[in-house]
């Protein structure tokens, strides 16, 4: 049916169209079919009226032909002509009847807060079998002008404009003087937003050669101070001096060892003690030596470096060490 009340005879669509041009009701000037529902400003002139009565009544002809495709466009004429909350439902009815969704959707989108006599529950009930099928579009943003969905004007009064599934293309105005296009593409039941605002500008293409104070911050990341290389240093160095000390008294016992006469066991015993005493200090001096020169190259955070490289050099058989670097 097409509205749930008895239907609006033209006659009285007439005498509500007249009370508006007295100023009980007020509407805005005739608005194109794709305008919203006017609310206030200047009423339609008399003949104006005439002619959206002679439209509303082709389109319940339509209507009742079944022919809904064209009684969408006679009440959407009627509409525009003169606005008013029984025309507009009427044309989302025809629309939603002739498989026209999206169209029908906006419409009674638009419906709601004109105070026409549908209720909200059915409002909503219309809106939601509609909604399934469709997705919808929000717009945010200030100032942006002749906003439009494939070249279709956008309703500034809707919360958001329904459309079919798939992609679209927004296209807008915008305050600074620049042209907004934005492709989007809308699933079944949900929601879209498009920002209507400049896009950021791109950064600025980076200097490919690569400054000290750019390199500074991932060298030091995770690093130590330099301090945990020189007491490295400096642990080692004691190391080396204990074991060239046991290593000249291993010697010396081994020397009056074998220029006793008569050795004893006890003698003997020492002197291997001291050989193993030697033989640990200096597996703990190359150890140290090498923990040093790993820390100092790799792991130490060395303040305006430029570059490093280090050479560790282990001799068998002496306690010699040699480490060279450059920083």
């Amino acid at each position: 049916m097409l509205v749930r009340r008895p239907s609006i005879r033209p006659r009285w669509l007439v005498a509500l169209l007249a009370l508006g041009a007295s100023g009980a009701i007020g509407w805005e000037r005739p608005a194109r079919a794709d305008e919203p529902v006017a609310t206030s400003g200047a009423a339609a002139s008399t003949d104006a009226r005439r002619m959206a009565a002679t439209e509303f009544r082709k389109g319940e002809q339509l209507f009742k032909a079944a022919r809904y495709a064209d009684a969408a466009k006679a009440f959407e004429r009627a509409l525009a002509i003169a606005p008013h909350a029984a025309t507009l439902w009427n044309a989302a009815e025809a629309n939603a009847m002739a498989g026209n969704a999206p169209r029908a959707a906006n419409l009674y989108a638009r419906y709601r807060g004109t105070g026409g006599n549908e209720s909200a529950a059915e409002l909503d009930r219309r809106l939601a079998d509609l909604g399934q099928k469709l997705g919808r579009i929000r717009m945010r943003g200030r100032g942006a002008t002749h906003v439009t969905i494939d070249g279709q004007a956008v309703d500034p009064k809707l919360e958001a404009t329904y459309v079919d599934v798939g992609d679209h293309e927004v296209a807008a105005d915008l305050a600074d003087g620049s042209v907004l296009r934005r492709k989007v593409s809308v699933a079944a039941g949900a929601a879209v937003t498009v920002l209507l605002e400049p896009e950021a500008a791109p950064n600025a293409p980076a200097d490919p050669r690569p400054t000290d104070a750019a390199l500074a911050p991932e060298h030091a990341a995770g690093k130590l101070a330099p301090t945990w290389f020189y007491v490295g240093v400096g642990v080692t160095a004691v190391l080396g001096v204990a074991t060239a000390w046991s290593g000249l008294d291993t010697r010396s016992a081994r020397d009056d060892y074998k220029a006793d006469p008569a050795p004893t066991q006890e003698e003997y015993d020492a002197g291997r003690s001291k050989e193993t005493r030697t033989n640990i200090l200096l597996g703990a001096t190359v150890v140290g030596a090498a923990a040093t020169a790993a820390v100092g190259v790799f792991f130490t955070r060395w303040g305006g470096s430029s570059g490093h490289a280090a050479r560790l050099r282990l001799e068998p058989g002496c306690a010699s060490l040699e480490l060279s670097s450059r920083f």
